[in-house]
């Protein structure tokens, strides 16, 4: 077996297809027998992009290239709690799944109204996954954070009904601020700490700005939302903001201990020290609860700003093409060309910032047999020195291309695909064009539906363009025509989708606004 004979799925980006022709001048293959060197020559130079071999539009199919790790967590958690395998959750099935968190039969109902689509009382799978699958339903912040945010707010429910009056907000809320204050030096105030439980707004202000509905309950979802904008803006983990929760919430129960036994006279009037050491502890967590969400915010507002930096479009050196790395991978990956009908290569190239660019390059082979076999993925890397491409020598090249794929994103990566399969040009056929918007849903920075809705844009757009007097049966086959006569920069393609709000805008092709 040879250097690159191991073989599993890869999606094609661009398809080159080289045909073998019937033996003519001779010479010898891997297997000791007679090959054509004329046709290796030939394939040769249509593998690498001359010779002007045909384009195929019809990319192999291998599923998403990034696994959509929170549906899949979603389909786990539907069917741990579908029990009776009817392929819908029931009202009871979910008042089970939510009592784990202390919700209670009322919240549970209250949170399926907002899921139930079609109001028939059940969840089916795609309601479940559409209502849990964004981060900004009330279930979504329950389910991710409710372990986290539990003992704080059975603290604040002083009588344990499963609901915080205004008043036992505003006991719990003048005693944080009092503890907050009470260790809180200069150097604290003037670091601008994030404030996860507006303790700088009064019991009033703070109580009314979570009870939406008025009613002068918060309940276990109310409470839910009352954080939720301080988590998604820090991007706390839910065991961090478990830690701090459970000290707070510890030490403010402490606190309504010692207040409890003050007036009871079990603490001494002359020994206020016992007092002052429960409110310190309270002080201590509250401020190392706003100081850890203040610090992990900054950290990945930091992250982010460098990630965004590192991976922002810059144009690859003038050197570096696509028809080289196919040369380069061909001399690296020989193949007995007797024995081949025909091979399509893939290809994706990726910037790593200061670090140049990466490759991935993998062929689909099919044999003269009929079988067809997909090569592994190598990897390479673009020598800005040497100005050429070399192998990737270190270790698992594949898992550091992938995890580039993950933090590349959808717009930059879809964009990355339409410059590499234009050998980053800026004109791209449109058959070019959709296959590239295929490869992102194969990777899954798209969805089919997506792809299509564009299709449906731009045959709309062309259509506009065919006289009226043309038949509908001619003018559909005019616009398939002028379709694939049609040529489109990559950037305009990225404005188009942009336009349909499938994308967001980017500087890269913000300035293709106005033509998409």
């Amino acid at each position: 077996s040879r250097k690159c004979s191991r073989l599993a799925p890869l999606t094609c980006i661009e398809k080159v297809v080289c045909s073998a022709s019937e033996p003519e001048a001779m010479g010898e293959g891997e297997d000791g027998k007679k090959v054509n060197v004329i046709d290796v020559a030939a394939d040769f130079a249509l593998g690498i992009g001359w010779g002007g071999g045909d384009r195929r539009s019809e990319p192999a199919r291998s599923g998403p290239r990034l696994k959509d790790e929170r549906r899949e967590l979603l389909i786990d958690i539907f069917n741990e709690f579908d029990t009776d395998g009817s392929g819908g959750l029931a009202i009871e099935e979910m008042t089970r799944m939510f009592k784990k968190l202390g919700m209670t039969a009322t919240e549970t109902k209250e949170l399926l109204q907002e899921a139930d689509k079609n109001n028939n009382g059940v969840l089916d799978l795609e309601e479940f996954i559409d209502w849990l699958y964004g981060k900004d339903s009330d279930a979504n912040i329950v389910l991710e954070y409710g372990d986290a945010l539990k003992p704080m707010f059975q603290v604040f429910d002083r009588d344990g009904n499963g609901c915080i009056t205004f008043a036992e907000f505003q006991e719990s809320h003048g005693l944080l601020q009092t503890a907050l204050q009470w260790n809180r030096d200069d150097q604290d105030t003037k670091a601008g700490y994030i404030d996860p439980m507006l303790l700088d707004k009064d019991a009033q202000e703070a109580f009314a700005q979570v009870d939406k509905n008025g009613d002068g309950k918060m309940s276990f979802i109310d409470f839910a939302r009352y954080m939720k904008a301080t988590i998604d803006k820090s991007g706390i983990s839910p065991d961090d903001l478990a830690a701090c929760t459970q000290n707070i919430a510890l030490a403010l129960e402490d606190v309504f201990k010692g207040i409890r036994m003050a007036e009871t006279g079990e603490i001494a009037e002359d020994n206020p020290m016992e007092l002052a050491r429960r409110v310190t502890r309270l002080s201590v967590a509250t401020l190392d609860m706003q100081k850890t969400i203040t610090e992990q915010s900054q950290t990945a507002e930091r992250e982010a700003a460098e990630e965004t930096a590192r991976l922002k479009w810059k144009d690859p050196p003038r050197k570096m093409q696509v028809g080289d790395l196919k040369m380069l991978h061909l001399k690296n990956c020989p193949m007995n060309m007797r024995l081949i009908a025909s091979f399509g290569y893939t290809v994706l190239c990726l910037p790593r910032g200061s670090d140049g660019w990466v490759a991935e390059i993998s062929r689909a082979i099919t044999y003269r047999s009929g079988r067809i076999e997909q090569e592994t993925a190598s990897y390479y890397q673009w020598d800005m020195e040497e100005e050429t491409w070399t192998p990737v020598t270190k270790k698992n090249p594949a898992s550091d291309f992938m995890a580039l794929l993950h933090a590349i994103g959808r717009e930059m990566g879809t964009f990355c695909i339409l410059k590499t399969n234009c050998n980053f040009t800026s004109e791209t056929p449109w058959q070019d064009a959709t296959l590239g918007l295929q490869q992102a849903v194969d990777i899954g920075w798209l969805t089919t539906q997506q792809r299509l809705e564009f299709v449906r844009y731009m045959e709309d757009k062309v259509r506009s363009d065919v006289p009226s007097v043309v038949s509908d049966a001619d003018s559909q086959g005019s616009v398939h025509a002028r379709l694939l006569k049609l040529v489109l920069s990559p950037r305009l393609v990225m404005a188009t989708l942009s336009k349909l709000r499938i994308v967001t805008v980017q500087p890269t092709w913000s300035s293709h606004m106005q033509v998409a």
